[in-house]
């Protein structure tokens, strides 16, 4: 084979080489995709308390702590706020900044109490949370206080069998009236009643949810 021969193939070869070289070879260019999620928040908590008594006499006329101050002397009705860590909050009214982690509660008391006596307390149940959520209330095992509660009702219907259901940054009304009746021989002298209900709420999911 002639030294020009060996040549020719050589070029040949190099040749063939390129081409699959060029075959093979490409520009590449990558997309990337990242995704952060986060799970919502169901917090509900109380908002906007307020108390009011009054009394009734023999002949229904009701009376205020203005109108016979000796008379609400030695008697007290009272409410607070209890947040989720369990110490006493003044400022949770329309003040409360971030979710709490625990339960919260509203703490009523009357003491000294009398036939013809009535203690009202008002309240909001607050959805501070980012999901729906609803609301029912159950008596506790040492709830024996049905005697004493006149109307306890929110957003107008009585709380027994209700379900609520409020959408974020929404609220319901809730009314308490305590009545120590006279008509009723169930209420006596230096007895201790106890009012307790447990407000359950859940995750609220609808085939319209927003």
């Amino acid at each position: 084979m002639s030294r020009k021969t060996l040549i020719v193939l050589a070029c040949v070869l190099i040749l063939a080489l390129e081409l699959v070289g060029i075959s093979y070879g490409s520009w590449r260019e990558n997309l990337t995709m990242q995704s952060e999620t986060e799970t919502g928040t169901l917090d509900l908590y109380y908002q906007n308390l307020s108390t009011n008594q009054w009394l009734t006499g023999p002949d229904l006329t009701v009376y205020t702590e203005a109108d016979w101050p000796e008379k609400f002397a030695l008697v007290i009705c009272s409410a607070q706020f209890i947040p989720g860590g369990g110490a006493p909050n003044p400022d949770l009214d329309d003040s409360l900044t971030g979710y709490d982690t625990g339960d919260d509660w509203l703490q009523v008391a009357v003491t000294g109490a009398y036939p013809g006596y009535y203690c009202e307390i008002q309240f909001d149940i607050y959805n501070g949370g980012t999901v729906p959520a609803e609301l029912h209330f159950m008596p506790d095992p040492t709830h024996n206080a049905d005697a004493l509660i006149e109307r306890f009702e929110c957003a107008g219907m009585p709380i027994a069998g209700a379900l609520y259901q409020i959408h974020e940054g929404e609220s319901v009304h809730c009314d308490l009236l305590i009545h120590f009746g006279s008509e009723d021989s169930s209420i006596g002298e230096n007895q201790e009643f106890y009012l307790s209900y447990t407000i359950k709420s859940d995750q609220w999911n609808e085939p319209d949810a927003r």
